[in-house]
């Protein structure tokens, strides 16, 4: 699911994900940190979790406390740089062991570059792949 963040408003951004989640959500990979992390929070059920991953909205949040506290969140950060070489080599073998076995199968829509503007706005199932 996603969200047109581009306003920079958390209120904006926090309405948005609540029509897109209307129970909220239990889990969120954050890539963009920022005010849409500091909105995602504000969507988490009780006892979910923001991952981040990145900070391409911005380094630093003002982070209320009652955000946090009133619904038990978790809040973790993630990099690679955490995991040894071999780690990493085991967990991508891992993974191509899954998807050359077809466990491991993601629903996606496929469209040329052409079809970009059209298909930005737009809901789709899965991930968009753009074939240029």
């Amino acid at each position: 699911m996603a969200v047109d963040a581009s306003s920079g408003d958390v209120d904006t951004i926090a309405a948005a994900l609540t029509s897109a989640c209307p129970d909220g959500a239990d889990l969120v990979l954050d890539p963009v940190w920022g005010a849409p992390a500091l909105a995602a929070l504000r969507v988490l059920v009780r006892r979910g979790r923001l991952v981040n991953i990145g900070e391409s909205a911005g380094a630093s949040i003002t982070l209320p406390s009652d955000v946090v506290r009133s619904r038990g969140i978790e809040i973790h950060g993630w990099t690679n740089a955490l995991l040894t070489w071999d780690e990493q080599a085991g967990i991508l073998h891992e993974l191509l062991a899954l998807v050359a076995a077809d466990k491991l199968v993601t629903e996606a829509t496929v469209i040329g570059l052409d079809e970009l503007p059209e298909a930005w706005g737009r809901s789709v199932a899965g991930r968009l792949a753009v074939v240029p």
